[in-house]
């Protein structure tokens, strides 16, 4: 990170590849937060930041990010993400949605100490395992979760509405 620690819970936000109009709103957006001690300020300096909100949309933010080896810190706003990216939502952009984003991430990096990206697993990570559990030895597969009753033929029909609308 930078030279010098941002203020005890400020978080330091890189914001990559957004139009000024996008900017401006995701801007406004860490003016509304509302979690008690954290506060997100914008940095210009991809190294300086704890967190990246990234255009995933905008040429070339995609490979910036991860030659930069930081999408565990990345929220992706766009059509896709990279494997390993922090978050990823779709446009139009929300501000507030951005917020919840990074607030759970500096909950979670802050309760476990560490500001090490977490890697959630990947496809890439888990093949070659069962899609689900093997049943025991001599027991049948189930087919369903334990909650997964099949509806009576009674219980599919919509119930129809009378003529005074109830």
């Amino acid at each position: 990170m930078g030279a010098s620690a941002p203020p005890q819970g400020q978080n330091n936000v890189a914001l990559r590849g957004f139009s000024h109009f996008e900017r401006s709103a995701i801007e406004s957006g860490f003016r509304l937060s509302t979690t008690a001690g954290v506060r997100y300020q914008c940095s210009d300096a991809l190294e300086a930041a704890r967190f990246i909100i990234a255009d995933a949309d905008h040429p070339g933010v995609i490979n910036d990010i991860v030659a930069a080896g930081r999408e565990g810190d990345t929220v992706f706003v766009g059509a896709h993400a990279p494997d390993g990216a922090l978050a990823w939502t779709m446009r139009p952009i929300d501000p507030l949605h951005l917020l919840r984003q990074l607030d759970a991430a500096v909950a979670l990096r802050d309760a476990l100490g560490t500001d090490v990206p977490l890697q959630p697993p990947h496809a890439s990570h888990v093949q070659g395992l069962p899609s689900r559990p093997a049943a025991a030895p001599g027991e049948p597969m189930p087919a369903r979760r334990a909650s997964d009753h099949p509806l009576a033929d009674d219980e599919h029909r919509v119930p129809q509405r009378g003529s005074d609308g109830r």
